[in-house]
């Protein structure tokens, strides 16, 4: 969710030393410049205290990805509702149609609640349907990929 967005640095390792280049006194070439290192985390704890905490574009598109593909909600979404305005849909129907799909993807879905949570976080208003819970801008659609009616 966003609060997670908001706290996830993901810093990609994409170099491997391959074995015959690795250095094997490394740690004790770093133990000697311990003085240096130290005065380099110090700096850059003030400029953090300073200017808080910018992470370079390849951290930032790191997380974003991988948010992106955990977004189970979303997938649900793009793939089993329809999006509109005027589109209004009952929470157990809709929390039907995500329990299916999850489960047919071998995911937990979670709580009616948590299910609400990742729709709220999209800008969907709960509402009343039929005189029952609903949400105010989406619908399950009544056939999707897998072929399920309303599922």
């Amino acid at each position: 969710g966003e609060a997670m967005g908001r706290r996830l640095h993901l810093v990609p390792f994409t170099v491997t030393i391959p074995p015959d280049e690795r250095d094997p006194y490394l740690f004790d070439r770093l133990w000697s410049e311990g003085k240096g290192i130290l005065s380099w985390m110090l700096e850059g704890y003030r400029l953090w205290k300073l200017h808080g905490l910018n992470p370079p574009g390849i951290v930032t598109d790191a997380a974003n990805e991988y948010l992106a593909h955990e977004d189970h909600v979303g997938e649900w979404i793009e793939e089993c509702c329809d999006i509109g305005p005027a589109m209004i849909e009952a929470s157990a129907d809709l929390l039907r149609s995500w329990k299916t799909w999850a489960d047919n993807r071998g995911l937990i879905a979670g709580s009616e609640k948590a299910l609400g949570e990742g729709l709220r976080s999209r800008g969907f208003v709960p509402a009343r349907v039929r005189r029952k819970r609903g949400w105010t801008g989406l619908q399950v659609r009544q056939t999707h990929p897998e072929g399920e009616a309303g599922q």
